[in-house]
């Protein structure tokens, strides 16, 4: 489950060359730390987001705060994963029109370079 992720276009499946992006990294007391980087595709306006979530999903983040309400869900998919953002409860002050929601593909690391 840890890795990074980024969102695919739902028609070829294939990661988009502008799109969001999660990256998830094993945290404290089986636990998932993660980050997630939501870009709109027709200008490139984007937010951001970080927190914990359990390390067996689904799983689901909220956040309420004066810089805006978040929702998230997370879930497994195949190879990646399927996040849903409740616009209902919170735009996650990633601004109008950007959301987190999407499939996102596992995509491989590349090598640190010293």
């Amino acid at each position: 489950m840890p890795g990074t992720y980024r969102q695919i276009d739902t028609v070829t499946k294939k990661p988009l060359g502008v799109g969001s992006q999660i990256v998830i990294i094993e945290g404290k007391a089986g636990q998932l730390g993660f980050s997630v980087n939501a870009v709109r595709q027709t200008d490139a306006s984007q937010g951001f987001v970080a927190g914990i979530l359990p390390a067996v999903l689904p799983g689901t983040w909220t956040k309420s705060s004066s810089a805006g309400n978040c929702r998230l869900l997370f879930e497994g998919a195949g190879h990646g994963l399927k996040v849903t953002q409740d616009l209902e409860f919170g735009d996650c002050g990633f601004g109008s029109g950007v959301s987190a929601s999407g499939t996102y593909a596992l995509v491989p690391e590349k090598p640190l370079r010293t």
